[in-house]
């Protein structure tokens, strides 16, 4: 039988879900956690969300196999849109002063030309 494979970049990152130090795949934007081996030496990966039914299977870090259902929820943010998200909820805290308006037009205008920038 032959294996099709569907994708083949996945990104591994260090999961602090797991044993220390171990990595986890994350897909699209989707982590997910190591859930079982299987006979034919392929790796059964379900998303980390507790609800999220979502599963990949992997041989040589190529994606064989990919669950028909989808997420029930978001994709994992990234690191640098949830540390947007965090400097913005601590100006707002930490700035009473300044209208919460005000102060989410600046990130906005800043998140805005840095994208500009990148590209």
């Amino acid at each position: 039988m032959r294996t099709r494979v569907i994708f083949h970049l996945i990104q591994w990152i260090r999961s602090s879900l797991g044993q220390q130090g171990e990595k986890a795949p994350l897909y699209k934007n989707y982590l997910y956690r190591l859930q079982r081996e299987n006979q034919n030496r392929s790796l059964a990966y379900v998303c980390t969300s507790k609800s999220c039914p979502h599963v990949i299977t992997l041989k040589n870090d190529a994606i064989i196999q990919c669950d028909a259902t989808r997420h029930n929820h978001d994709p994992k943010r990234t690191e640098d849109l949830q540390n947007v998200f965090t400097g913005l909820k601590r100006r707002v805290i930490t700035d009473v002063d300044q209208s919460i308006g005000k102060t989410y037009e600046e990130v906005k205008k800043f998140v805005s030309n840095l994208a500009f920038a990148i590209h």
